[in-house]
């Protein structure tokens, strides 16, 4: 965590993370720092695996992850905001604000499925939406292997 500032508080997530706003020192990179309890250490490393694995504009981005005594600190590309806030500020979305979010999502799990991944679980709440309005996929705890997870490949050897 030597390299970047942490700053506040920006949203609490699943299972007792929190998402803070930082900053990559002695730059002007904002980042994403998500501080997670190393009990869900097998969760964050499947998360990290994902993002790692897959460099598409429509899933986050990742750029470091550390542990430390009682955290694992996840840091990510800072993004504005949830999909789900949107849709329950703004309901009902413009067609033309569904079409970009829908097109977004679908361009990040075509990426996934050719790295040979499959998300696993898709939710408003794991979507991120960047300044420019474009969606992010940035849940992964449930992706697994594509291998048998849809008409489109190969099923699993039993």
């Amino acid at each position: 965590m030597d390299d970047y500032h942490v700053d506040n508080e920006i949203a609490k997530g699943e299972a007792g993370s929190v998402v803070y706003r930082g900053r990559k020192k002695r730059s002007l990179e904002f980042v994403a720092v998500k501080s997670v309890d190393k009990g869900q250490v097998a969760k964050v490393q499947n998360e990290v695996f994902v993002m790692h694995q897959v460099r598409s504009p429509s899933v986050l981005a990742f750029h470091a992850w550390y542990e430390t005594r009682n955290h694992l600190w996840v840091i990510t590309e800072l993004c504005a905001g949830r999909l789900d806030a949107i849709v329950a500020a703004d309901a009902p979305l413009t067609p033309e604000a569904v079409q970009v979010f829908a097109s977004d999502i679908l361009t990040g799990l075509a990426a996934l499925h050719g790295a040979g991944l499959c998300l696993g679980s898709l939710r408003a709440r794991g979507v991120l939406v960047d300044e420019e309005g474009a969606a992010r996929l940035a849940s992964f705890t449930h992706a697994r292997p594509a291998s048998g997870c849809c008409l489109y490949c190969e099923p699993h050897p039993v």
